[in-house]
């Protein structure tokens, strides 16, 4: 008998009788032999595990996942078709009428596939690792003529960067050889939001085919993955797998993407469409992150469970405004962050919150700043009535600003390399360079606006014979001379202003009784002018750490005191009382202010309500 039944399975099968062997292949297997993956699934799968196959147990994780994936591709796709145990793939094929659902799923499939070969490249080490750029080197120049080096794009841990043409073309280079690597595409080249990740070998560019992103492997010039979900990349965040990305939906919401399985989480950020973001030393999950008004500080984490998560753990309002078109900086090793404001440069200390803002358009400055190190900046400014260029470098720390002498004006363009340091300029020869550039003897930085200042004023009254103010021979009166005369012309005039003091109390039966402020001056080797401003009346306590104050101004609505600082004069102002830099009472207090000294404001820190503020000695 059973000889009987080998000979009858033998014979069916022989014969074609896949019944039997329906029977005993798992209907998912079946189901996708029926509808096997698209070509493009199974070229990307194949590229993934070839990514790393270095790693087996990565390699083998990568295909069991794979394997489920498909499981449920199968399983969804035929849950109302009554797949039998003993359906061949000719019948599942008879019973599934419809091919859009495996159509839908092999998408789903593309973009899981695509996002984890970027998840395996965001983890890999510096295509070529960072390398300080010593001297000027040339960049290979382009062969068609008018479509020269006009832009760069740099990662912050890699000697890699993208070069756009003035033809919109895309080329990866090595720094600073500029060996080409890979030349891309774009349609959309004229949208900003290029980004290199932090190891040089992923590129983030808009979609070809309206609104979008895309992701390229900067080494082999292939597209990883293209969404249309979300609109630019804020971030990348590596050590998560994850990146930080908007949604291309109304309102433009950043979220927090999970490069592993494309899940992405809320993001809990005030700013609604970052525009920028700064990789903090010391913490490789912390950016500081913002837009136009606004900075925050992030923190980013994986949970246990798997899920991403980001808080946020600092957060300002920007004195002034930063252009989408701009990039912040950090200096002195990630303690300040500055930023450009119709260019002038403003900065803002991460630690005390303090902001300060350097009118440095009276300069003459040409485009950008470009950082060299953690304490000095370059630019280029024009010269009025000439067309001659010089080129300069701000010290941030010291406060000073030097002549560059051996600045030739027919390098062409000056751009930084944010968010690394160094520059290039463009022009008939593109180059590069870092910083080594020599810089002659240096001068006040306050100076040197002021002086720019005034010689734009007096090449104005150059022109004009009278108006009002104009004395008979042409000329005009003199501004009265400040009412104390006793300060420095290196003092540092600093404010402080606040609406009213945090621990004053609520309700009606609060009162107007004082409540404390403390400022604690950091020490410095140049006199300090204090302004302290409030709405409510205020004692305010200075704690000085040795530095000479000239003297304190005090201006609000009620009356204050200041306490603390002894032998310092203390003269009332007027009732001007402002915690805004960006508001109309900020700019009436500096008026109020320069009745009695000459010197400009070099820093404001403004609150609703204060307690605590710390001078630096800027």
């Amino acid at each position: 008998m059973l000889r009987v039944l080998v000979l009858l399975v033998t014979v069916c099968l022989l014969s074609g009788c896949d019944k039997m062997t329906a029977a005993f292949t798992p209907a998912p297997d079946r189901i996708n032999k029926a509808f096997p993956a698209s070509e493009e699934v199974q070229l990307g799968m194949s590229k993934l595990i070839a990514s790393v196959a270095e790693d087996d147990k990565e390699a083998r994780a990568l295909k069991e996942q794979y394997e489920r994936l498909l499981q449920v591709r199968a399983l969804t796709c035929t849950a109302a078709s009554g797949i039998g145990r003993f359906d061949t793939r000719s019948d599942i094929r008879k019973k599934v009428v419809d091919g859009s659902c495996f159509r839908e799923q092999d998408a789903q499939l593309t973009e899981w596939i695509g996002l984890r070969r970027v998840s395996a490249l965001l983890s890999k080490p510096p295509l070529y690792p960072l390398a300080e750029l010593r001297g000027r080197q040339a960049l290979p120049a382009e062969k068609s003529r008018g479509a020269g080096t006009v832009g760069i794009v740099t990662s912050a841990e890699s000697n890699v960067a993208v070069l756009k043409s003035g033809s919109g073309a895309f080329q990866a280079v090595r720094l600073p050889d500029g060996k080409p690597l890979q030349t891309f595409t774009v349609a959309n080249n004229a949208r900003p939001g290029f980004s290199l990740s932090p190891n040089g070998r992923l590129f983030a560019a808009p979609s070809d085919a309206g609104p979008g992103l895309k992701l390229i492997d900067v080494e082999t010039g292939t597209v990883l993955w293209t969404t249309d979900k979300y609109l630019g990349l804020v971030t990348w965040l590596p050590t998560l797998n994850a990146m930080v990305l908007l949604q291309s939906t109304q309102g433009q919401q950043a979220v927090i993407v999970d490069a592993l399985n494309g899940k992405e989480t809320g993001y809990p950020l005030a700013e609604k469409r970052p525009t920028w973001a700064l990789a903090l030393p010391g913490n490789e999950s912390r950016r500081l992150i913002g837009g136009s008004s606004s900075a925050a500080i992030m923190a980013h984490a994986r949970e246990p469970d798997g899920t991403l998560s980001a808080t946020q753990v600092g957060f300002w309002r920007l004195a002034k405004s930063v252009p989408s078109s701009s990039s912040p900086f950090l200096m002195e090793n990630g303690k300040k962050a500055f930023y450009l404001d119709a260019r002038n440069l403003a900065w803002i200390d991460l630690a005390t919150g303090e902001q300060g803002f350097w009118e440095t358009s009276a300069l003459h400055v040409q485009h950008g700043y470009a950082k060299l190190n953690e304490s000095t900046v370059f630019f280029s400014s024009s010269v009025p009535g000439s067309y001659t260029g010089q080129g300069k470098v701000i010290d941030v720390q010291q406060g000073t600003v030097a002549p560059v002498p051996n600045y030739q004006q027919g390098d062409g363009v000056l751009l930084p390399l944010t968010p690394r340091s160094g520059y290039m300029r463009y022009g008939t020869v593109t180059t590069i360079g870092g910083d080594d550039i020599e810089s002659g003897p240096p001068e006040d930085l306050q100076k040197a606006i002021a002086a720019a200042q005034l010689e734009k004023q007096l090449a104005k009254l150059v022109t004009t014979t009278s108006g009002p103010g104009a004395t008979p021979g042409g000329s005009f009166a003199p501004a009265p001379p400040p009412l104390l005369n006793h300060v420095p012309q290196d003092a540092h005039v600093a404010v402080v202003g606040v609406y009213e003091s945090k621990g004053r109390g609520r309700g009606a039966d609060a009162g107007r009784g004082l409540n404390v402020v403390r400022v604690n001056v950091q020490p410095a080797s140049t006199a300090l002018v204090l302004v302290l401003s409030s709405y409510e009346p205020v004692r305010w306590v200075v704690q000085n750490s040795g530095r000479k104050i000239s003297a304190i101004l005090l201006s609000g609505y009620h009356e204050s005191e200041a306490l603390g600082a002894v032998g310092v004069p203390v003269l009332k102002i007027g009732s001007t009382y402002a915690y805004k830099m960006e508001s109309a009472e900020y700019e009436k207090l500096k008026r109020d202010v320069g009745r009695y000294v000459s010197n400009p404001v070099r820093s404001f820190q403004g609150s609703y309500a204060g307690q605590e503020f710390s001078v630096s000695g800027f």
